[in-house]
């Protein structure tokens, strides 16, 4: 199979994210307006006790499906196998975790009263398992992803803006985020049944598959935990009122991890291909590239999330909503380390196979994460479960980066980091200067978006940033093309 191009698959899985941005900012401000907070906070509810059993069905396999299948994806015969094996362990764990939902409906009387939300949302289980979603970062067809997912996103758009109309509609609302999720993996089964026969087997080659995909799955078990954890205590402890208020802010969160993961997530079969080969000049030069992109892109949406948070807030949300202006601004700040942790695991310790690291890691950060939430969120709520997220993250990026430091040329990123870092210096003074001459909060978010961008843009041109300046070179072969 021919390599195809980093910077293109790089373009494309961030015009992928795009969409997932700019789509959700156009439905979610009338969404969260229509429904309300508290029932806006039901459905946020529902989706994060869901995600738990999507999780079991999952069981780890996708990191994994992307790491050997990236080292086995020129092998047919071996390809063959292996795709098969993986398809049926997850349809296995499927079942499995429909069992459990089924059991826990009848066994915690707080779920019996979103049962019908639950059962809905629940179709979204079997259609990710159905979809295979790994075998797009496999084959790298980010084309493909692209343009599955502005269907998508067109599709339900329309939907949210044909049948939602007024605060009872949260059951349809569940119907449409319950079809975004699932659509994709009939697209997905569809397009890759191409390519690919799926079979069931028996021989699912457990001996091989296990110890891996368990210590996967259990490390995403406990990352879970402490990111979905936050939306399922406060809903318990305090209510879906203050559900609804983190809701805001965690949908931002999300949308900004989302785009800065696009950058180095297109990377990950390619780098397990060259460790495995050996290859290790490659793979730290790619390591370094992909690492000064994400840096490039990271530290100005974080400056802009602090800076620009309430009148984010104000769009998304509108005045309801205001509230949860400090948790987004505390969740900015957590970014940082979130991000750089995904970077450094994704990319450097799952290629190298130190899944244990991430799994021991991840479990202390679950049970800080869940013990500073019983404690704080009765008193700050969705300020605190804001707090508990940046000391988990923090606790993960430490660890973390002690295990990848050595791939890594930091005399070259801090460098290129501190460039970075002046320019955001220039964006932070021309965002506060603006809110001095500009009242209107809409207006206010316009003119700081594309200014902010220009400014950042400018300053590392006249600091002749390496990595900035190779992509206006090649921009301007393209535009002379």
């Amino acid at each position: 199979m021919q390599e195809k191009s980093l910077k293109t698959n790089v373009i494309l899985n961030g015009i992928r994210t795009f969409l997932f941005i700019v789509f959700p900012l156009i439905t979610f401000p009338y969404v969260s307006r229509m429904l309300g907070v508290e029932n806006l906070g039901k459905v946020n509810f529902t989706i994060a006790v869901i995600s738990y059993f999507s999780l079991l069905a999952g069981l780890g396999t996708r990191n994994y499906a992307i790491r050997e299948g990236g080292i086995v994806r020129n092998d047919t015969a071996r390809r063959t196998i292996f795709f098969n094996e993986i398809y049926s362990i997850n349809m296995a764990a499927t079942v499995l975790s429909y069992l459990l939902l089924a059991c826990s409906l009848f066994a915690f009387p707080v779920l019996r009263s979103y049962t019908g939300l639950l059962l809905i949302y629940s179709i979204v289980i079997i259609g990710r398992t159905f979809g295979v979603d790994w075998m797009c970062s496999v084959y790298e067809d980010y084309r493909y992803i692209t343009i599955r997912t502005l269907l998508i996103q067109v599709l339900s758009l329309i939907f949210v803006f044909c049948f939602i109309h007024e605060q009872k509609d949260y059951y349809i609302y569940t119907w449409i985020m319950m079809f975004q999720a699932t659509a994709e993996g009939v697209l997905n089964h569809l397009y890759f049944a191409r390519k690919h026969k799926f079979q069931l087997t028996w021989r699912m080659n457990l001996k091989r598959h296990l110890r891996p995909v368990i210590t996967l799955f259990a490390t995403e078990v406990a990352t879970t935990i402490y990111v979905s954890s936050d939306a399922v205590l406060i809903g318990l402890l305090v209510g879906d009122y203050y559900n609804g208020l983190y809701s805001v802010s965690t949908r931002i969160y999300d949308v900004v991890k989302l785009a800065l993961l696009a950058v180095f997530q297109v990377s990950i079969p390619r780098l397990s291909k060259y460790f495995d080969s050996e290859d290790l000049h490659r793979f730290d030069d790619t390591i370094e590239e992909m690492c000064k992109t994400m840096m490039l892109a990271m530290f100005p949406a974080i400056t802009g999330m602090i800076l620009c948070a309430k009148e984010i807030v104000l769009l998304i949300g509108g005045t309801a909503y205001i509230d949860a202006t400090l948790s987004l601004q505390i969740l900015a700040i957590s970014v940082l380390f979130s991000v750089s942790a995904l970077f450094f695991a994704q990319c450097i310790l799952v290629p190298k196979k130190l899944e244990k690291i991430m799994l021991r890691t991840a479990l202390i950060s679950a049970t800080l994460n869940i013990l500073l939430n019983l404690v704080l969120i009765p008193i700050g709520k969705q300020d605190a479960a804001a707090v508990t997220t940046v000391v988990s993250e923090i606790l993960n990026f430490i660890v973390f980066y002690f295990y990848a430091r050595k791939h890594l040329h930091l005399k070259n990123l801090l460098f290129h980091g501190v460039q970075s870092l002046i320019a955001c210096t220039g964006m932070t003074v021309y965002l506060i200067l603006l809110h001095l001459v500009v009242e209107n909060e809409m207006l206010y978010l316009l003119v700081a978006i594309l200014g902010g961008a220009m400014v950042y843009a400018i300053l590392l041109y006249v600091q002749k940033n390496a990595l900035f300046m190779n992509y206006v070179r090649g921009a301007k072969r393209r535009l002379k093309k």
